[in-house]
């Protein structure tokens, strides 16, 4: 009888239609058995070529998850564009799936909050992302947060509290002297990007130092699990300062890599911090699928403020 049972056509009512769009098949079927897993109605599933006229006729559409193997593919841009649109207006939620190599190709394009990124997701992964994408849209879920919304949320307050610390590094270094000027009330979160800013002093932070520091975090995963460590944030603002010395450009996905954490980890912290007034996007004027991350001013000034103390301690920042 249980064979009979399982037969039976499922009732979607009330649940969210997910459109799928993919570069190919196999990419396709992920995405179909993603939507399945989860209990939704599959709304298409259908190639790139065909999703921005798909998505104009769909009435009802709850969200796009878009399912990438490459980032060549030449309908790609036009897509993103659309759904980072479609983001701003609120019309629906937007989850993409790609690969690393596509990094540069998809951050260019999307910036919006509404828009989950997952980079190369297992399927529980991918299955979280989808949950906590559609969890902030619909009636269809229990009002009780989800564990994937609560992750989020202390994440966002882990950001913030990050930002505060770098401001008040900033501020104090200001009060005694070292960098001129105190620029304003000394909290990133109050800032635009591309605030103007007494531009932090690097000259009393030698790149070596910054480079050691890195180094040093690196040598604990030599003796400990690398997860116990996990620091993204640092990591990442230890990379962008060097950087900023050293006068070298740095890419989503190199910066990705600095993180030494899953890239969806990663590009969650960059986009809070990007938020937060901690990072800034630059688009890459010769390549119009890539930007480049920095540090905003009150950043590294917040950095300098830091290794300057630490140097005070006679102790190598790590």
């Amino acid at each position: 009888m249980s064979g009979a049972s399982d037969s039976r056509p499922r009732d979607f009512s009330g649940q969210p239609v997910v459109l799928v769009f993919a570069d190919s098949l196999s990419a396709r079927r992920r995405g179909e058995t993603a939507i399945a897993a989860a209990g939704w109605r599959l709304g298409c599933s259908l190639a790139l070529s065909e999703a921005i006229e798909r998505i104009d006729l769909q009435a009802g559409v709850d969200a796009v998850l878009i399912e990438l193997d490459d980032a060549s593919n030449g309908v790609l841009d036009a897509l993103l564009d659309r759904v980072e649109r479609d983001a701003a207006a609120g019309a629906y939620r937007t989850i993409v799936s790609f690969p690393p190599q596509a990094i540069d190709a998809v951050t260019a394009r999307i910036t919006h909050p509404d828009i989950t990124l997952l980079c190369d997701p297992d399927p529980l992964t991918r299955a979280a992302g989808l949950g906590a994408a559609l969890a902030r849209r619909g009636p269809w879920l229990s009002e009780e947060p989800s564990e994937a919304s609560g992750k989020l949320q202390r994440f966002g307050v882990e950001v913030g509290r990050i930002a505060r610390a770098l401001a008040a590094i900033a501020g104090e270094a200001q009060a005694d002297g070292e960098f001129g000027a105190n620029g304003g009330s000394g909290r990133v979160s109050d800032r635009a990007p591309g605030f103007a800013a007494e531009p932090a002093d690097l000259s009393i932070v030698p790149a070596e130092t910054i480079r050691r520091t890195i180094r040093a975090r690196r040598l604990r995963e030599r003796f400990f699990d690398a997860a116990s460590f996990a620091d993204p944030a640092w990591d990442m603002l230890l990379d962008l300062m060097a950087a900023r010395i050293e006068g070298r450009e740095v890419a989503v996905s190199s910066l990705c890599i600095a993180a030494a954490v899953p890239p969806t980890t990663a590009l969650r912290w960059i986009r809070s911090m990007t938020e937060a007034g901690l990072f800034v996007r630059r688009a890459d004027p010769a390549d119009g699928r890539r930007v480049y991350i920095e540090l905003s001013e009150e950043a590294a000034r917040g950095m300098a403020g830091y290794f300057a103390a630490a140097r005070g301690l006679g102790a190598l920042a790590a």
